[in-house]
């Protein structure tokens, strides 16, 4: 009995402490909310200007771990040349420098994803998904790869 009564001691501690760290997130949030509005009012205008509100097509998130971290997340673009993502990539580019920003791409979802690390602390990633019938942008399969990868199976004797 003793060891069940452990065992629900330590689930009710967990998850104690997982409302005790999202508390603190929480707070950190709302502490810098003036902050991250103000960061995020003009990505919110050249949206709503390229009619790209639609939860479909864009969001924006904001989370906090370690650090503020913001993800705008862009959908059905006509190319990576789109006038909405250039402005926010401007946008965020001006608040970086050079060498705080990356890109990472994922062809097989006809994605890009821009990192950016703003005074160094927050970091915001740009995420822009091109649509599939795109005029400009088309995944092209450039070779194959096998990977090979070790099967088991238990034998008991």
């Amino acid at each position: 009995m003793a060891q069940s009564n452990a065992v629900f001691e330590a689930a009710v501690n967990d998850h104690t402490d997982t409302i005790r760290r999202a508390k603190e997130r929480i707070a950190i949030l709302r502490s810098n909310k003036s902050r991250i509005e103000k960061l995020f009012r003009p990505v919110n205008l050249i949206l709503a200007g390229a009619d790209m509100e639609h939860k479909s097509h864009t969001y924006v998130s904001v989370r906090y771990d370690d650090t503020l971290h913001a993800n705008v997340t862009m959908n059905r673009l006509d190319s990576f040349k789109a006038p909405a993502l250039q402005a926010v990539l401007e946008y965020f580019s001006e608040m970086s420098k050079p060498d705080e920003t990356r890109t990472s791409d994922w062809a097989a979802s006809l994605n890009r994803d821009y990192h950016f690390t703003l005074n160094n602390e927050w970091t915001v990633t740009v995420c822009a998904y091109v649509k599939s019938d795109s005029p400009t942008c088309r995944k092209v399969a450039v070779g194959t790869e096998v990977q090979e990868t070790v099967k088991y199976e238990i034998q008991c004797d």
